[in-house]
Order: structure tokens, then C-alpha cells, then sequence
């Protein structure tokens, strides 16, 4: 233990090991910085973090969400029309309420789009909740499917074990709702092979 607590101390005492970690640290982090702020959805979410959680509250409360979909749109439509002076009176009679909201928006082109980015990326959420339920259903077929491959069949592998207990797992969550919420998790970026180093 002496003996690798020593090299331990020779190999960060030297300067040339510690410039090079510090300069890989300085690297990954400016490549994740670069990544993070080329990321669409991140870089709109976070322009305006308060205006997204509204939004999922707004969602999370209407009965029909495409409808709340579908009239948040038309409503960014009009106000986009509206932001370069362009004539939507057609809008005015076929949607009153929907243009005196756009109207009312004090919001110039890139927050108009940061807000359509936002409703797309609460619809994707929605469409994963729908499909979480027959996700959750499926998992005692796909278990038994892979239990039928030759190299998961040895009933005293740790394989086998772990594909029989899975469905027993995921039985527990059947029924479960989840529900759209704000997550300020960092995104995993699996192209960056230099970032999982350090992060």
C-alpha cells in the first residue's frame, strides 16, 4: 500500500502530469460548453425556464392536448405574422381569442421560436408517457424472447436470472403515470468520447 501511495505521489508531483490533466479538464469542458450551446432544445428551454414550466403546467391541465398543441402553435403562427407587420385578419375572425393572446405576446422572432421549440419538445415528452404503458407491458414478452437465445438460456447464468426477475421488476410500475415535468438534467452525449473521461 506504501509502495502505490508513493508512485501516486511521484506521478502527481510531476509538472508535466498535472498541466496535462488540467489542460484535459480545460478541454472538456470547453467541448461540453460548445455542445450544450449547439443544442437547440437545451439553449431554448434555458433562454427561458419560467415560460417552459407555464407551458407544462398549461399542458398538464388541459383536457385535450392536441387542441392545447394545435392552439399554442397557431398562436406562435399569429404572432409571428403579427411580429413583421403581416396582415392576419383572416386569423382575427377564425380564432378571436387566439389573437388577442398573440397580440398581447411582447415577444420578438427568436423567443417566438425558443416557445414552438419548447411545445415540441413537451409533445415528444407526451408521446413517450402514451407509449410508456405498452412499454411496461411488453417487457414479459421481450424477457421471454431473450431468454430463448442460446447464450441467455443456461438456467444458472447470471443472465438468465436477471431476464427471469425483470418482469417482476417492471410489474411494480404497471399502472404508473408519469407526467411531463421540467428536467434540468445534463444530456448525455455519446459522440463525445472525450467528455465521458472527465464527466
Amino acid at each position: 500500500m506504501r509502495i502505490a501511495g508513493s508512485e501516486y505521489l511521484k506521478l502527481f508531483s510531476n509538472k508535466i502530469f498535472l498541466i496535462c490533466i488540467i489542460a484535459f479538464f480545460c478541454a472538456d469542458s470547453l467541448f461540453f460548453v460548445m455542445l450544450q450551446s449547439s443544442d437547440y432544445e437545451n439553449s431554448a428551454i434555458s433562454s427561458d425556464v419560467g415560460a417552459y414550466e407555464q407551458l407544462i403546467r398549461e399542458c398538464n391541465g388541459a383536457e385535450d392536448k392536441n387542441a392545447f398543441f394545435e392552439s399554442k402553435n397557431t398562436e406562435i403562427q399569429i404572432a409571428q405574422i403579427l411580429l413583421h407587420n403581416g396582415n392576419a385578419d383572416v386569423y382575427r375572425k377564425k380564432y378571436p381569442k387566439l389573437y388577442d393572446n398573440a397580440a398581447g405576446l411582447d415577444l420578438n422572432n427568436d423567443e417566438l421560436f425558443n416557445r414552438s421549440v419548447m411545445l415540441s419538445n413537451i409533445q415528444a415528452q407526451l408521446s413517450h408517457i402514451d407509449s410508456y404503458e405498452e412499454f411496461i407491458s411488453n417487457m414479459k414478452s421481450r424477457a421471454e424472447q431473450q431468454s430463448s437465445f442460446s447464450i441467455f438460456a443456461e438456467p444458472d447464468s447470471f443472465s438468465f436470472r436477471n431476464i427471469e426477475k425483470t418482469p417482476m421488476d417492471f410489474a411494480e410500475v404497471k399502472g404508473v403515470s408519469p407526467s411531463s415535468a421540467t428536467t434540468r438534467r445534463l444530456k448525455p452525449q455519446p459522440h463525445m468520447r472525450f467528455q465521458a473521461i472527465f464527466c
